[in-house]
């Protein structure tokens, strides 16, 4: 099975512990998947990190549910 491959997110060795964060920033995917599974919404989520767009948002749940094992959802 080839790996996901995303628009907006990466791996930078060196950055944030090589985990996979946004491009352009160093915010994890598992910062954005910690506020959404503890209740926030798509816009907390984007007051929190007002830097991000609303598609950069939601790109995070697939790759946060791939690598949690289980599903996220935005609401």
């Amino acid at each position: 099975m080839p790996a996901a491959s995303y628009r907006y997110l990466v791996n930078v060795p060196g950055v944030c512990q090589g985990k996979t964060i946004i491009e352009g920033t160093r915010i994890g995917v598992h910062d954005v998947i910690g506020l959404i599974v503890n209740g926030a919404g798509a816009e907390d989520v984007l007051r929190s990190f007002p830097d991000l767009s609303k598609a950069q948002v939601y790109e995070c749940v697939p790759a946060g549910s791939c690598c949690s094992g289980e599903p996220v959802k935005v609401v």
